[in-house]
């Protein structure tokens, strides 16, 4: 294993699809999963509890890297759930989502002419999420790499 990619299919082979009874699906990890992967799952939480919003962003990035796509390309196609229902669901499942969206006031009140947009800056607090956790992914897997590449020398 030489590079991210190949980490990348590694890491999300241990990644698992489940239902809940109401039907709704979630992201977690398989039975017996390496303690390597569960630190990276837990240092891209950021030291928050485990979330489904964060599974799921740190399983799409992974299918994304694992089919070779560079993280600058992953950033660039980075966009806030459309629906504003995902949007408030998103902002609600943990207080502090509000940082987020207070960074994006202060990014956006500065590039507008007075066109405020509660939804669209929910969307950029969350966009704002996304980005921090796909850093703190790649972050993550440069770290395995280069242990890895240490202990085969």
């Amino acid at each position: 294993m030489n590079n991210i990619q190949d980490l990348a299919q590694e890491i999300v082979s241990y990644f698992t699809i489940k239902t809940r009874e109401n039907g709704k699906t979630f992201i977690c990890c398989v039975t017996n999963t390496p303690g390597y992967v569960s630190k990276l799952i837990m240092n891209c939480h950021d030291d928050t509890l485990p979330d489904n919003f964060k599974y799921k962003c740190i399983y799409e990035f992974l299918l994304a890297l694992s089919e070779d796509q560079h993280p600058e390309d992953i950033e660039n196609y980075i966009e806030p759930d459309v629906y504003n229902s995902d949007l408030l669901a998103w902002l609600s499942s943990h207080a502090y989502r509000t940082d987020y969206v207070n960074r994006a006031v202060n990014e956006i009140c500065n590039s507008m002419d007075g066109n405020f947009d509660i939804m669209k800056t929910i969307g950029q607090g969350q966009w704002l999420e996304k980005c921090e956790i796909l850093h703190a992914l790649i972050a993550e897997l440069e770290y395995i790499l280069k242990k890895k590449k240490k202990r085969n020398k």
